[in-house]
């Protein structure tokens, strides 16, 4: 257990106000399976958590997923088969509401080059991954914990992987604009990998260490004209650039993006591979608009989520998974029986 882990334990044995807890199943002392309406730390968040834990005593996997500007927790889980993820991977997967309605038009605040561990909304998520480290109920653990966004909540995914690698290992980026870039420079790509990569290890200051062992995604569509769709081999190519380090560049070979979980993906791709695991994932989704990539079936794009083509949490659980550094690697569990009483429940206790 970390610095940062016991200090939350300490906070909520102190303090109920450190955010709201999944009430544990009175027979297993684990928060039961479903999706749970939850405080955690200022953040309020859907928890979907799976049937079980891993057996492999690391903990489980925790995805969470950051909205996009006028979007919301809900448009986001409402469009994503989020349980699907936490049962076949014995995660829990957490998408939270951006605090007081974003920097405008419920924008989370990836803007610029200047980003704090304790204050603004990169604080308030590093306290949020604190509390979900805290709840023993949830049984997550800390090297297991991914993070990934849509456009601003994107960018932000992008933010918080080069602000504190050492709590993610995986970052995950679907249609989001460069670290360092403002609000205005999303419609044409404004910075090169290199200088992405020089504002990604000046926010990581002495935790650069930890990129030798995080995994990252992007994921852009033919058809988004709001975000450029540059900016995702921009991020791709950033985070290739930082996980090679001193050593030889990553190795670029092709994706087969029809083989990715989803409704008729189709695409391109590309894989960036260090000799030993893919440690980053490249995708062009066809046909696909400024959106998250919901990946459930048939139908149009609604809310800023796509129906159609690739799942995008799910296909992070796996490559994440897989290719773990931290932990051992993680497959998906299909068989995961689900027959347990599903909860769906606000918990509003402090």
């Amino acid at each position: 257990m970390n610095t940062r882990t016991i200090i939350s334990c300490l906070a909520i044995a102190l303090s109920a106000s450190c955010g709201d807890l999944v009430e544990p199943d009175p027979l297993s002392g684990a928060a039961p399976r479903g999706v749970h309406t939850r405080t955690l730390g200022t953040l309020s968040a859907e928890v979907y958590v799976g049937a079980d834990s891993p057996a492999d005593g690391y903990g489980r996997p925790a995805l969470v997923i950051l909205h996009g500007c006028s979007q919301s927790a809900s448009d986001i889980s409402g469009g994503s088969d989020l349980q699907a993820v936490a049962d076949d991977f014995d995660g829990v997967v957490v998408v939270p509401d951006v605090p007081s309605g974003g920097v405008y038009a419920g924008c989370w605040d990836y803007y610029g080059s200047s980003h704090s561990r304790s204050t603004g909304h990169s604080g308030a998520l590093l306290d949020m991954v604190d509390d979900l480290l805290a709840d023993t109920t949830l049984d997550v653990g800390e090297d297991r914990v991914w993070i990934a966004g849509l456009s601003s909540g994107g960018g932000m995914a992008a933010v918080m992987g080069c602000l504190a690698p050492d709590y993610f290992s995986g970052v995950g980026i679907a249609a989001g604009p460069a670290v360092g870039t403002s609000a205005w420079q999303i419609s044409s790509v404004a910075v090169s990998a290199s200088t992405a990569k020089s504002t990604c290890n000046s926010l990581a200051g002495t935790n650069s260490g930890d990129f030798d062992t995080q995994l990252a995604s992007a994921i852009t569509g033919t058809s988004d004209y709001t975000v450029a769709q540059g900016y995702a081999e921009v991020n791709a190519d950033m985070f290739a650039l930082l996980y090679q380090g001193t050593g030889s560049a990553l190795t670029e070979s092709a994706a087969d993006v029809t083989a990715l979980p989803g409704y008729n993906p189709a695409g391109t791709g590309t894989v960036y591979d260090d000799g030993s695991v893919d440690r980053v994932l490249l995708i062009s989704a066809t046909g696909m608009g400024h959106a998250w990539p919901g990946g459930t079936g048939p139908g149009y794009e609604i809310g800023f989520v796509a129906s159609e083509g690739v799942d995008y949490a799910y296909t992070l659980a796996e490559f994440f998974g897989e290719n773990s550094l931290r932990a051992p690697a993680l497959e998906a569990d299909t068989d995961t029986d689900t027959d347990t009483d599903t909860d769906t429940d606000t918990d509003t206790d402090v």
